[in-house]
C-alpha cells in the first residue's frame, strides 16, 4: 500500500530522501536552488540504491585479500577509465572468473557494485 502523506515511505524512499526531494522541487520552482543541488540529490539516491546491502565481514586468506587490494588499487588508479575484467585481469595477473569470485568472498559485494559505489562516491565529492 502506497502512503501519500509527506512522511511516508513512497516508492521505497526514506523519509529523509523524500523530504529533500520535496524541498528541491520547491527550490526549483522558486528558482532558488543551488547550482548542483539536483545532481547531488540524484547521486545520493543512486548511491543508496547500489550501496552496501549486508553487514558481511571480509573473509578469505591473506593472499586473496592482497589480490583484492591490488584490484582496488588498479581501479583507483584511473577513476575515469572504464575498466573491463580483461584489463583488470592483465594488471593483477589472475583470471576474470577467479577475480570476481575472490572479490565477492573478500568484500561481501560483487566487483561491479564496488566499482559503482566508488564512482558514485567520487562524483559526489566532485559535485559537493
Amino acid at each position: 500500500m502506497r502512503s501519500s502523506h509527506f512522511g511516508g515511505n513512497v516508492y521505497g524512499l526514506t523519509r529523509e530522501l523524500r523530504r529533500s526531494q520535496v524541498l528541491l522541487r520547491h527550490s526549483l520552482s522558486q528558482n532558488i536552488a543551488e547550482p548542483l543541488e539536483p545532481e547531488s540529490l540524484a547521486l545520493t539516491k543512486v548511491q543508496r540504491a547500489v550501496g552496501p546491502r549486508t553487514t558481511h565481514t571480509t573473509g578469505g586468506s591473506i593472499g586473496r585479500q592482497r589480490l583484492v587490494d591490488r584490484v582496488k588499487l588498479v581501479l583507483a588508479s584511473d577513476l575515469a577509465r572504464r575498466w573491463t575484467l580483461g584489463e583488470i585481469d592483465a594488471e593483477v595477473r589472475g583470471s576474470a572468473v577467479y577475480l570476481t569470485h575472490v572479490f565477492q568472498q573478500a568484500e561481501g559485494l560483487p566487483l561491479y557494485r564496488y566499482r559503482w559505489r566508488e564512482l558514485l562516491t567520487f562524483w559526489r565529492t566532485m559535485t559537493a
